[in-house]
């Protein structure tokens, strides 16, 4: 067997009791299927079962579960050589949120700041408020008003509204040396 087929019949196996297929749906069966495939390394299966368990679709809801699967497809389909394959961004995302919420682990802001930073690099957009925020009260990372600023205005550029006010508020402390930089960087990362 293929290393890229590894996970694959019980993924479908999971599809179909997802799904009905030839049967009726059985989610419980389906959840099982999907963990199993995950295990094994399947990346669709991994993102299907770290929702169920999240949702408690077929089963307890079970959050830290839920978590340890989004960590899983991460380690295993994130990384140098590995490309951007559908799914690992948003899993980045709720991964992050998963550590600045303190859903079904710790609550830990650095590893949100990673996750969320990791996301970004690869094209997965929604944060930009949250990591200016925590780039400006030192939440995770040690404060940094330009940072904030630059991540306030990708924010705004990116239609959300909630960034506006606090990127007025951040550029009117900045030295005219800073609002340059930030200009620079953001006129340099967006366009």
């Amino acid at each position: 067997m293929k290393p890229s087929d590894r996970g694959e019949s019980s993924y479908l196996l999971g599809v179909l009791h997802m799904e009905g297929g030839m049967r009726p749906k059985d989610l419980r069966k389906a959840r099982i299927y999907f963990g199993r495939a995950m295990e094994e390394g399947h990346l669709a299966a991994g993102l299907e079962y770290a929702e169920m368990c999240m949702n408690g679709d077929g089963g307890d809801r079970n959050i830290a579960e839920s978590f340890r699967a989004y960590r899983e497809v991460i380690k295993r389909h994130f990384g140098p050589g590995r490309g951007n394959k559908p799914g690992v961004r948003e899993a980045q995302l709720t991964l992050g949120d998963m550590y600045f919420m303190g859903e079904g682990t710790e609550r830990n802001y650095h590893e949100a700041l990673r996750c969320y930073l990791a996301a970004e690099e690869l094209g997965q957009f929604g944060r930009e408020g949250r990591i200016a925020y925590m780039y400006e009260h030192g939440i995770g990372i040690e404060r940094d008003l330009v940072t904030a600023a630059i991540w306030y205005q990708k924010a705004v550029i990116r239609h959300n509204a909630n960034a506006i006010e606090p990127c007025k508020r951040i550029m009117s402390m900045l030295s005219a040396e800073d609002k340059r930089k930030v200009g620079q960087a953001v006129e340099i990362k967006i366009s």
